[in-house]
């Protein structure tokens, strides 16, 4: 006696006189299940996918601009953009909110796939387990103020750094403890429902911001370390299974949002008083070697769900690497 078990839209015979033939309808059954529910989901992701992306890039066009300013163009027009870039990446908007304001719209957006980043994170160190992230997120600040005592002059006074910072740590503060108690998001190790956002990333971006605007005038690779150190603390949270990857992006957007709004408001205080700039040569010289090194972290979103004529599908995934590149030479 035969029977017919539709798998997927195909119907396939299924013998009963087989000693097995229950334990495999049940197998199929659990299959069919299992890869309707995977679709389904596909399903939910694609229709989110315009939250997911335009975000990310919003977020790539904001801090594109830094970039754009190193290069001018010799022709007038090339000159007049230039000149408008320089005005909207001077404005206090676009400096206070230019990159911590789309890093918080990423963590958001992303937050649909944290699972798939946490089994990432599960797929190369399962066992990761290091508490040096309890101290080294407040290593800028330490560096920061190292330096200030030992007589290396920095863009502020003590008394206006000090003021500087006061109001970056109380905003931080209160934007992740607000966040914190109000979003209850449990965290991936279940040790507790306050995930959203990453508090020892916030501090992190924070020192890092401190840092650089103390010491970043003085050379770029005093930025370069700070926030060298400040990504790696907010990657050692994921793999400590402390929080999530939006945890952590929202948590850097915050802590570099929080340290601008300070330096604003003890600007508006002190004005002219206490501060220090330092010359910046700001012409680009065709000699330059742009050799680069980065780390990146990432997600890839496909737009089709499904292989045409086949039950095989696709997902969102994360992707991270290295690269980077070394010029002997302007031109190779």
């Amino acid at each position: 006696m035969k029977d017919i078990v539709f798998l997927s839209g195909r119907a396939e015979g299924v013998n009963y006189s087989s000693p097995s033939s229950a334990g495999l309808l049940k197998r199929l059954f659990r299959i069919s299940t299992k890869s309707g529910d995977i679709f389904a989901a596909m399903e939910r992701q694609k229709k989110h996918f315009l939250c997911r992306v335009v975000p990310v890039i919003l977020f790539c066009l904001c801090t594109a601009f830094p970039a754009w300013a190193q290069v001018a163009d010799t022709s007038m027009l090339g000159q007049e953009v230039f000149r408008n870039r320089g005005k909207v990446a001077a404005s206090e908007v676009f400096r206070i909110a230019g990159v911590g304001v789309p890093l918080v719209a990423c963590g958001v957006a992303v937050n649909g796939e944290n699972v798939r980043f946490r089994e990432f994170r599960n797929g190369i160190a399962p066992s990761f387990d290091c508490h040096i992230d309890d101290y080294l997120q407040y290593a800028p600040a330490a560096v920061m103020v190292g330096m200030k005592a030992a007589g290396i002059k920095s863009r502020s006074s003590w008394g206006r750094m000090l003021v500087s910072d006061a109001f970056s740590a109380a905003i931080m503060a209160s934007l992740v403890n607000g966040l914190k108690y109000s979003v209850w998001e449990m965290r991936p190790d279940r040790s507790g429902r306050n995930s959203f956002p990453s508090g020892h990333t916030a501090t992190a971006f924070m020192t890092a911001t401190m840092f650089s605007r103390e010491y970043g005038e003085r050379s770029v690779w005093n930025s370069v370390g700070a926030y060298s150190v400040a990504a790696t603390i907010g990657l050692m949270r994921i793999f400590n299974d402390k929080h999530w990857l939006g945890d952590v992006l929202a948590g850097a957007g915050i802590g570099i949002l929080s340290t601008e709004m300070g330096y604003w408001l003890a600007d508006l205080i002190f004005k002219d008083k206490g501060i220090r700039h330092f010359p910046v040569d700001g012409e680009f010289s065709s000699s330059y070697c742009p050799s680069f090194m980065g780390l990146y972290l990432g997600m890839n979103v496909v737009l089709g769900n499904r292989v045409p004529g086949s039950r095989r599908g696709f997902s969102p995934g994360s992707v991270a690497g290295v690269e980077g590149a070394w010029f002997f030479g302007p031109y190779m």
